[in-house]
């Protein structure tokens, strides 16, 4: 029971705007990834066996577990409205939900759980398209995930910004696009970012596997945070 509370608080605090934080202005966008995964039992990697139905449905297997509690080997998800579908054979992200157990507060989940539903909405899917860049996607969302499930408020918001920093560099596209949008959020907010973050985010476009495409997104973003940072020094 103490497990599942502490989720939903720790939920709440990405999902209600409150005053003089970074992240509370993540939760103008539940479908954020930090809000995503601050709700959820568990995020893996896994293969949809068949293409979703028409009532939501999902038939996935087990790739990789990345944290929390998931699926045990073969599972089916529903997906909520808007329905966010899947391609037989697709390979992507997974956030999930128990729903064995009772919404919000309440006793944590059962073990092995028996049906699962996902948290992401269609808009929300993270694909991956190579099976060998598993291991370094993964290693990204559970690094963000850890820091979104942190028990140390002081740390738990830089952390999660850090993490979504190095969300920029992963080898799947909506996973960086998402990074991105949030990172835009959080940028207004000084003092949000370290000084590792700041220095990632001034040498973007730098290298050969930096995205063309996030090259101004990030530009613009190093910009409000200066501005953010020099505005909140005024004060």
């Amino acid at each position: 029971m103490i497990a599942r509370t502490t989720r939903w608080i720790v939920a709440a605090t990405f999902l209600v705007v409150g005053p003089g934080t970074a992240f509370a202005h993540l939760g103008v966008a539940q479908t954020s990834l930090p809000a995503l995964l601050a709700g959820a039992d568990g995020v893996l990697v896994a293969r949809a066996d068949a293409a979703t139905d028409e009532r939501g449905r999902t038939a996935f297997h087990r790739v990789t577990p990345i944290a929390g509690l998931v699926p045990e080997d073969r599972f089916d998800q529903t997906s909520p409205e808007p329905i966010l579908r899947y391609r037989d054979g697709e390979l992507a992200i997974v956030i999930v939900r128990c729903a064995d157990a009772t919404a919000g507060p309440g006793p944590a989940p059962v073990v092995p759980c028996r049906s699962w539903t996902s948290l992401q909405p269609a808009g929300s899917g993270f694909t991956i398209e190579r099976a060998e860049d598993v291991a370094r996607i993964a290693a990204v969302v559970r690094s963000l995930w850890l820091a979104v499930h942190s028990a140390d408020e002081t740390s738990r918001e830089r952390a999660a910004t850090d993490a979504l920093v190095g969300a920029l560099d992963v080898p799947a596209r909506k996973l960086r696009y998402s990074a991105a949008l949030d990172l835009l959020r959080i940028a207004h907010h000084p003092g949000s970012f370290s000084l590792a973050a700041r220095k990632t985010l001034a040498a973007y476009g730098n290298r050969p596997d930096d995205d063309p495409a996030l090259r101004p997104i990030v530009a613009s973003l190093v910009q409000t945070i200066d501005q953010a940072d020099r505005d909140g020094g005024a004060r």
